[in-house]
């Protein structure tokens, strides 16, 4: 599927992996997304389309500012029944700070 502006995709790949963002603009092979949040649009990430997956065809059709997209984000993620911005790895970085065989001074 091509991707396209206004378009919900979810990070296949890198250390956002699972994040849900929205596309801004196509470029080649790569596009630039943003989440209206930690990447807003006028620090939109670039990403390679491959890294992708589309998973809403027109999330913010109603309009292309930080405020719209984030609230696309949160609808699909209460629609879907998860935290869209926050990647669920099973395990949090406290939890390996505190595990055995780590000592603290």
């Amino acid at each position: 599927m091509k991707l396209e502006p206004g378009m919900l995709v979810k990070s296949k790949a890198g250390r956002d992996k699972d994040k849900i963002y929205a596309v801004v603009y196509v470029e080649n092979e790569y596009v630039y997304v943003a989440d209206g949040e930690k990447r807003p649009l006028r620090h939109a990430k670039r990403k390679n389309s491959r890294h992708l997956q589309p998973i809403l065809k027109m999330g913010t059709a109603g309009g292309t500012d930080d405020s719209s997209i984030c609230e696309a984000i949160r609808q699909y993620a209460a629609r879907v029944g998860c935290n869209g911005n926050t990647p669920d790895r099973g395990t949090s970085y406290e939890s390996l700070a505190e595990g055995p065989g780590r000592r603290r001074n």
